[in-house]
């Protein structure tokens, strides 16, 4: 459990279902001056309300490192009680290929986060958590499952899967681009 300090509907809104009466690990906050800071990032094409959750977002990704947690940028699908990951560039198609999860095991999975999970290991175990944000499209739930596979999306002429070593996997996710905050 994370604490929040706000001011905006927005980020209350987004949190509504993350709510919790449990004892915080830590809290954060956005000031004035961090708003304006991502406000000249985002070169004013944002919302205040949306440029502050952007930064409690930020400053939870900073955080939660002391937590054995990072932010993971892709989508988490849940299928029979454990996480299935996907990670790709921007627009190479996550949600694309989560969807079509979605038809191909209809009824049997369901989105944990399309945008901004968290991934925590736990007693040895990396668990996938859904987060308020949830990307563009709002897919996710307030819940957690083990995460049995990432699987990392590239464009190419064919359809295929190849199964990579936990170096090579390592190697292929460091190289992926930082997550940016704002909604591309």
């Amino acid at each position: 459990p994370i604490g929040i300090e706000h001011s905006s509907q927005y980020v209350e809104a987004i949190c509504r279902d993350y709510l919790t009466n449990e004892e915080p690990l830590f809290t954060v906050n956005a000031t004035e001056t961090d708003i304006a800071k991502e406000s000249e990032l985002a070169d004013g094409r944002c919302s205040r309300e949306y440029l502050e959750s952007t930064v409690i977002f930020r400053k939870i990704a900073e955080r939660i490192p002391m937590y054995d947690a990072v932010v993971f940028h892709g989508a988490v699908l849940a299928k029979d009680g454990k996480a299935y990951a996907f990670t790709a560039k921007s627009g190479v198609g996550k949600t694309t290929h989560t969807r079509l999860w979605l038809s191909e095991f209809e009824g049997l999975v369901h989105y944990i986060n399309g945008d901004k999970p968290i991934i925590r290991i736990i007693d040895g175990i990396p668990y996938a958590f859904g987060t308020p944000w949830k990307g563009k499209e709002g897919y996710g739930t307030n819940e957690s499952a083990p995460l049995a596979a990432i699987a990392l999306l590239e464009r190419g002429e064919e359809n295929i899967i190849t199964r990579l070593t936990p170096a090579q996997a390592v190697a292929k996710i460091m190289k992926q681009p930082k997550c940016s905050l704002i909604n591309e």
